[in-house]
Formats: C-alpha cells, structure tokens, sequence
C-alpha cells in the first residue's frame, strides 16, 4: 500500500482552478486544447516562472484584478443549463465571480461584498445553484446567493447583492454541503462551542437548523458523506467525519437532532488536525496536519486512515511528500488527491496503491 507523488495528471473540469494569496491560477495537464490567456505552457519544469511538473497555467488574475488585497478559498459551480463554469473565489472583502470562457480565458464579473467587514477567513459552497457564504467576520452570518442570476449576467464587473443572509451563526470559519443527504453545516462558528450545526437544505434557499454536535469541542473542518462503504452494517447512513484540532472524528448523523458518536482518531506528533477527505469507496480517510511540518521539521505529511471498519480505524500511511511545505487542503478525485500547499502549490497524489486491502 502507498500514495505516489505523481506527475500524471487527469484533466477534472471540476478540479481545474487553484487560488494562492496573491492571485486566481486557471491549471490544465498537458495536451488540453485551450488557448492561453495570461498563462504558459509547462515546458523544462517552468511555466510562466512558476516551478511545474505536468500541468499548464492556463490563465490568470491578480488580487488587483479581483479588486481585493487578498483570496482566501475557492470553489466551482458548473451551470447546467449553459454548461458555463464559474469560479467562485473568497475574498478578504467578499467573493469574486469570474467565468471560464470556452477557449480557458478568466473573466470576472464583480463581488458580492462581505456581509459586515473584512476577514482573512471566508468559506464558500454550492448546493444546486445556491452558494452559501460563511466568514469569521463578526456579525456576517451565512449568505445565499442564487447563482442563475449570473446566466443573466451585464457586461463588465458588478456589484452583486445576497437573495438572503441566516443570522445565525454570526461567524463561521466553515461550511460543508453534501447534496445528497440535503444538508449543510456550519463549523468553528460562534454557536454551540465552535463545533458542527446541522442545516436541512431540502429547499437550498431556506435551510432550516436540525441539529448540532457540540461534544467534540470546536470543529475547523468536515465531511459530511451517506456512507457506501465495505462496512455494511453502516451502508446508507449519514455519517460526519470532523477535523478538530487535536483529532479527527465521527458522527452518524442520520438523526441530526441527535447525533451518535462512531470512533476517533489521533495521530502521531499532532500538531493540528486541520482537513480531511475520504476516498470515493469511503475507505479510506486522507488527513491533514497544518502544524506537524512546522513543529518538528518533518516533509509534507498525509495521514491516511484504513476506516473499513467504521468502529475499528487504524493508521495505514504516514507519505512524507518532496518537501517540507505546510500542506492545508485536499480534495480527491478518483484515484487522484489534489493538494493545496503553502509553498508547494498544488501536488497530485496518485492513491492507486493504496488498493482494497486496507
């Protein structure tokens, strides 16, 4: 069993954008038939004098051009009545819409303005064509924005306004949607002890509070899934897996008014249990550490839990990356997990080798 820092790619039109500190990054692998905008090509290891290895930049943005100082999250709706795709990016001051043009140009249509005031931290999601917005901002509470409404868009940049804003909770450092089980929940808010709020979104515009997991303390990110995993006595059961600072846990919360706690885990010299994700076939669990590199000078490390046994998890892999960045978020695609890092831009990991033994 392994993980490979790999070199292929696969070209996911969901997975195609990347945003860094200082500006909005349109990636493609090799042999995609766009034209380049403000990109380059990755030819000797360089691409428009970023360090690359199999994937092209594209096109770009700069924070100027988003009319900001600072981004802070991305993510991607794909309408499905044009086909356009959109990126949505978080702001410092709000979050930018700039649409992907059919030859992988970037252009952006404006900002939906923070809520109340500026904040380093913003997360946004999409449940059909509504986005939700959360920010530690005081006071910001959750916007929802209808994103058809960009089908109609006016030429040049606007300023856009929110369909609605939930009061509650005033500040959240998170948000997670799993359409499937039509839920969304809200994390490391000021509501509840900083842990998960659950939200019923049947109808996406008026979600309605179900219920919360305050027990394991304040929570900085989750994944909420309806588990299809080899542990059959738990297929069909929505389950919440949580990344608190100190461990990673799981709830089945196909109750939401009340929740039941399913197992744990801690890894060696923790330094602050940051993201998570499981594999499509829910199993395996991809953990993230954000301090671990930091504090004891060790490579980008990814933790990989054997979670088949949903009550019986056990530390599988510990992959030590090429370098010592600071790794933060991850997200998998198939047999690919897609990384974002502090100061080794995006690493793709092939999890091929990981296999179904466990």
């Amino acid at each position: 069993m392994g993980i490979i820092e790999g070199q292929k790619s696969l070209y996911f039109p969901r997975m195609k954008t990347w945003v860094c500190a200082l500006a909005l990054g349109l990636l493609s692998t090799g042999g995609v038939n766009r034209a380049r905008g403000q990109g380059a090509p990755c030819i000797d290891g360089s691409a428009a004098g970023y360090p690359c290895a199999g994937i092209d930049l594209v096109d770009r943005l700069t924070c100027a051009q988003l009319a900001t100082t600072a981004t802070n999250d991305v993510w991607g709706w794909e309408d499905p009545v044009t086909g356009v795709e959109w990126v949505l990016v978080g702001l410092v001051n709000g979050v930018a819409f700039v649409e992907v043009g059919v030859g992988g140009e970037l252009v952006w249509h404006g900002n939906l303005p923070t809520q109340t005031t500026s904040s380093t931290w913003r997360d946004v999601k999409v449940a059909g064509q509504v986005m939700y917005v959360v920010s530690e901002a005081p006071g910001h509470g959750i916007q929802l924005f209808d994103l058809g409404r960009l089908r109609t868009a006016p030429v040049g940049p606007q300023v856009w306004t929110a369909d609605a804003v939930l009061p509650s909770p005033g500040n959240a450092h998170n948000l997670v949607v799993d359409e499937t089980m039509e839920r969304m929940a809200t994390a490391g808010g000021n509501v509840g002890d900083g842990g998960l709020l659950l939200f019923d979104i049947a109808n996406p515009m008026a979600p309605q509070l179900q219920g919360n997991i305050a027990e394991s303390g304040y929570v900085h990110d989750a994944h909420l899934v309806r588990y299809q995993g080899p542990d059959g006595g738990w297929v069909g059961r929505d389950l919440a897996f949580l990344a608190t600072p100190g461990k990673w846990v799981c709830w089945d919360i196909t109750e939401p008014s009340d929740p039941v706690w399913v197992s744990e885990g801690v890894h060696a010299n923790n330094g602050y249990t940051h993201q998570l994700w499981l594999t499509p076939d829910h199993r395996h669990l991809l953990v993230g550490d954000e301090l671990d590199e930091l504090q004891t000078g060790m490579a980008t490390r990814t933790l990989v839990w054997d979670v088949s046994s949903l009550t019986q998890p056990q530390l599988a892999v510990a992959h030590l990356g090429t370098t010592g960045a600071t790794d933060h978020n991850q997200y998998v695609v198939g047999e690919l997990s897609f990384q974002s890092n502090y100061r080794a831009g995006l690493q793709v990991l092939s999890l091929a080798g990981l296999g179904a033994g466990g």
